[in-house]
């Protein structure tokens, strides 16, 4: 799973920080469950442990029992965020939300705005579900930070707190302000649903002094296709 601990690839396993306190770390219930069961872990193999706010922890099986374990804590490690990135996203069906999630996860987002929009998918989050894909998708990429999700409506986000925006359209005559993409702390980038935002939503963003719009000469992408692209298209901008 990408991290090495004295060159052997470690299994990445969400601890919540109250888990962890002095040297010895005591698991039960579902956490337990799963790494007994599901993953096989054995006495004595070393994991790392991810809290989700940038802590990595380099830990030692000890103890293990029929519903509960216990692990050593031999390191840790703090790794910070070099910037704030935030996804804003229509609602999509939820095959295609879950998939969003993982793929924001992987590529690092901060925070996930989930919006409903005219065109977009109607029925309630399920936060519970969207956690668990979000866990899931860290220990699988080994992403020390967790990103976290709020359902909002798209005139009710703080637009001004973000140095940059970055809304990608899929109409070829979307207006533009001409600002230069360039490396800033908080960045947020507007994805729409698979149906597009309305002429009047697309507004809330083209209006704004601090968004860029860019059209991309792509056939129609599903959101997750979008996101991944969107963030690479940033990111290879800046270089």
């Amino acid at each position: 799973m990408g991290c090495c601990f004295n060159g052997a690839a470690l299994r990445a396993i969400y601890l919540n920080k109250y888990h962890i306190q002095g040297e010895e770390i005591f698991l039960e219930g579902d956490e337990a469950h799963h790494l007994i069961n599901v993953l096989r872990i054995k006495n004595g193999e070393k994991v790392l442990g991810l809290d989700g706010e940038g802590g990595k922890y380099f830990l030692q099986i000890d103890t293990i029992k029929k519903k509960s374990l216990s692990l050593i804590l031999l390191g840790k490690e703090f790794i910070a965020s070099e910037y704030s990135f935030t996804l804003l996203v229509g609602k999509v069906k939820k095959e295609a939300m879950d998939l969003s999630l993982k793929v924001a996860c992987e590529l690092g987002i901060n925070t996930i705005l989930v919006a409903q929009t005219q065109y977009s998918q109607s029925y309630p989050l399920n936060f519970k579900r969207m956690q668990r894909v979000l866990v899931s998708a860290l220990e699988q990429s080994n992403n020390a930070y967790l990103p976290q999700v709020k359902e909002v409506a798209l005139d009710e986000v703080d637009y001004k707190s973000y140095e940059q925006i970055i809304y990608f359209s899929s109409r070829k005559n979307v207006q533009k302000n001409e600002i230069s993409l360039s490396q800033k702390k908080k960045v947020l980038l507007v994805i729409g649903p698979e149906g597009g935002f309305s002429e009047k939503e697309e507004l809330i963003f083209t209006n704004k002094k601090n968004a860029t719009a860019v059209h991309l000469p792509t056939n129609i992408m599903r959101t997750p296709t979008a996101i991944a692209c969107g963030h690479g298209y940033y990111l290879g901008a800046l270089s």
